[in-house]
């Protein structure tokens, strides 16, 4: 017997070819985002053809993009509401670069087509990305006459932020010394230099491009200090018919304030049609030539904002904690990179050396990025921009899955759903994780299993009590080693799990959300909470893609723990689409970013219920969930016997064939789904003769 798991919904599609109703960026449009979406939004439902890259002179697909680098960078998916079709960019493309869009290019052999299988008419149209990034041209500022030359001795750690968090040693060779002299371009030339260590040692500086210099970077600050200790250093250099300069450079400690963006969540979604204040840290505990400087430029090295800026002018003391940046600098759905500085201008002259500028610095340096939202009325993606990770991690989460099936009951999910999880994983730029183990409250040890370069160890449990057993309440400890490192144990107090299983208030709602107004989720109270308590709503489409998510940073958007509601604003829905909810309710016990250098640790318990939320159709009809196939058997009086899955409480229609051939499918009787969304089905015919095929339909 073979079961054939074919099953739609019973629904009207046009007869007639599909049209493109709207683009955006619209056909024509000259000031589109680097990164921004190309959305095409059809008239009817279409088959999700599977999107093929039209390359000239090699192969025809059914979309293509010009010049050739936006070809390679953009990349489709089909929306769940199979009326849109959105690209979403790799990279940024360049600035000013004119794009051209073809949807079904002649000669296509696998063409994007309707529902009912009708092609759509080959199609293009263009758009522009804007010239500018926003800022203004005096944050550039002209050049001097006559220019300068220059000398310059710097010595900075610099560090990396992507959350609210503290920010991280940045990947790689972090600290870096920099020594540079610049020959004044009128002259004299400067012909050769060196750098004289509190030792006496010294260094010559080499000629590269016209300039003198050295540089040198370090994995760690340590290892820097060691090389470049704090005391009396002389730079020496010789010019075209002078006496050879020789400078005192007396290089203090650096700073120990590591810069740190306040406001880091709420400076990724910027409104730039107003002021933004972003703010930091204050930098106390400060010298003589302390200073603050802040740096942000567009995804193209070119300079937005500056502070301070004698150009503008603008100032900024050593003592701010904050800066506006001013409504329109930045520009809707561009994306910005940013440098906070913390530093000691220890030496500064512009007359020991005729036409020369003199500059020393020891300095901490944090980079993070600014987004601007996108223009008033789109949804921002709820995913963050892809970043290379920078940290590793050690996490240790038990957590029990509940699966919500009508407006009062909520089970166990089918299968396991006690789960208990400890990982750890490498920071990328090292020191590498080589072993690991956990100590439960009994004080037996559990070797970490690697796989794929992360040590991991996992169970599925079929009872709560059955977890609890395994993992109860009480001290763990978490122990790893590294290379090169002293072995690292993390004492972790894991409590008891929350009694609270999460459950929907306003689950019929759930299922008819009119897809054209805001819609309020509700939930039961999280209470009473533990210290580190956190609730997470976590909503898909059917195809996994993230719809929306609270808390997120990368909005942002927050989530109170005591809350028990959140507004979903329109148009996160589309009519007549099936989504995927996750309602978490979970203790945060441990958490950390200093522990272990370069590494985040994470230990949570928590409970998870899994719901399902509908858009009703523009009509207000609600379009059922296909059925499934799960599963199959022949019963021991020889009948077919089949489970399948839909939307709870609907009829489904069986229906048999004999072949696929020439189908001939005769309809066996209803099956209604249950409260958990499955059904089982008995084919009682007595008369029966194998092979046979089913499917099933919505009603």
């Amino acid at each position: 017997m073979v079961l054939c798991a074919l099953s739609a919904t019973l629904v009207t599609h046009a007869q007639s070819a599909p049209k493109l109703v709207s683009v955006n960026p619209a056909d024509g449009a000259t000031d589109a985002a680097p990164r921004g979406s190309v959305v095409f939004t059809f008239d009817q439902e279409m088959d999700r053809t599977p999107l093929l890259l039209s390359v000239p002179n090699l192969v025809i697909g059914n979309y293509q993009f010009t010049p050739a680098s936006v070809n390679n960078l953009l990349n489709g998916t089909w929306n769940a509401d199979r009326k849109t079709l959105t690209f979403q960019p790799s990279g940024p493309i360049p600035l000013n670069t004119s794009v051209t869009w073809t949807l079904n290019p002649a000669g296509t052999a696998v063409p994007l087509k309707s529902a009912t299988g009708l092609p759509l008419e080959t199609t293009t149209g263009s758009y522009k990305i804007a010239s500018n990034s926003g800022g203004r041209p005096s944050e550039v500022c002209p050049p001097a006459t006559p220019a300068p030359g220059s000398y310059v001795f710097t010595k900075f750690v610099q560090y990396l932020q992507t959350s609210g968090l503290d920010p991280s040693l940045n990947v790689g060779n972090p600290a870096l010394l920099a020594v540079q002299v610049q020959s004044p371009p009128a002259g004299p030339a400067v012909t050769g230099g060196s750098l004289t260590f509190p030792s006496g040692a010294s260094r010559n500086l080499l000629s590269q491009i016209g300039l003198f210099r050295f540089n040198e970077a370090f994995a760690t600050e340590a290892a820097m200090d060691a090389a470049y200790p704090v005391g009396s250093y002389t730079l020496r250099f010789n010019q075209t018919a002078e006496p050879e300069r020789a400078i005192t450079l007396d290089v203090p400690a650096a700073p120990t304030v590591i810069p740190k963006i306040e406001n880091y969540v709420e400076a990724q979604a910027i409104d730039a049609t107003k002021d933004f204040t972003l703010r930091w840290n204050a930098f106390s505990s400060q010298d003589g030539g302390a200073f603050v400087r802040l740096v942000i430029n567009d995804e193209f090295a070119n300079r937005i904002f500056q502070a301070p800026n004698q150009c503008v002018p603008r100032t900024l003391e050593a003592t701010a904690t904050s800066i506006v940046i001013p409504a329109n600098y930045l520009r809707p759905g561009f994306n910005y990179q940013a440098q906070l500085i913390f530093g000691l201008n220890f030496y500064k002259s512009t007359t020991d050396v005729p036409q020369m500028t003199g500059n020393a610095f020891v300095q901490r340096s944090t980079l993070f990025t600014l987004k601007a939202a996108s223009a008033a009325g789109s949804i921002p993606s709820e995913l963050c921009d892809p970043t290379t990770p920078t940290l590793g991690s050690y996490t240790v989460v038990k957590l029990l899955e509940h699966r919500q099936t009508s407006a009062e009951e909520v089970v166990p999910r089918i299968g396991k759903p006690g789960i208990f999880t400890t990982t750890i994983s490498s920071p990328p730029a090292g020191p590498t994780v080589t072993a690991g183990s956990l100590t439960l409250p009994s004080g037996t040890k559990q070797d970490l299993a690697s796989q794929f370069g992360i040590f991991n160890l996992s169970g599925q449990y079929d009872t709560e009590a059955a977890l609890e057993g395994a993992y109860p309440q009480g001290g763990y400890t978490v122990r790893f080693n590294q290379t090169a490192q002293p072995e690292r144990a993390i004492a972790m107090a894991m409590p008891a799990t929350p009694a609270v299983i999460p459950k929907i208030a306003n689950y019929a709602e759930a299922q008819t959300i009119d897809a054209a107004k805001d819609f309020t989720l509700q939930w039961n109270s999280f209470s009473p909470q533990g210290p580190g308590a956190f609730i997470r709503l976590i909503i898909t489409d059917e195809r996994g893609n993230l719809v929306f998510m609270a808390p997120n940073p990368c909005l942002p958007r927050t989530l109170d723990p005591t809350a028990t509601s959140i507004v979903i604003p329109v148009k996160y829905f589309s009519p007549a689409v099936n989504y995927q909810g996750q309602l978490q309710f979970g203790l945060n016990f441990y958490s950390s970013t200093i522990d272990v250098p370069q590494m985040v640790g994470y230990g949570a318990v928590q409970r998870n219920t899994s719901f399902t939320l509908k858009a009703a159709g523009a009509d207000g009809t609600v379009t059922l969930t296909p059925a499934k196939f799960t599963n199959y058997r022949v019963l021991a009086n020889g009948h077919p016997e089949f489970n399948l899955s839909g939307t709870a409480g609907k009829i489904y229609t069986i229906q048999r064939a004999g072949n696929l051939t020439n189908p001939s499918w005769s309809a066996l009787g209803p099956v209604t789904i249950n409260a958990s969304g499955t059904a089982v089905f008995e084919d009682t015919d007595a008369a029966l003769k194998l092979p046979v095929f089913y499917r099933a339909f919505g009603n």
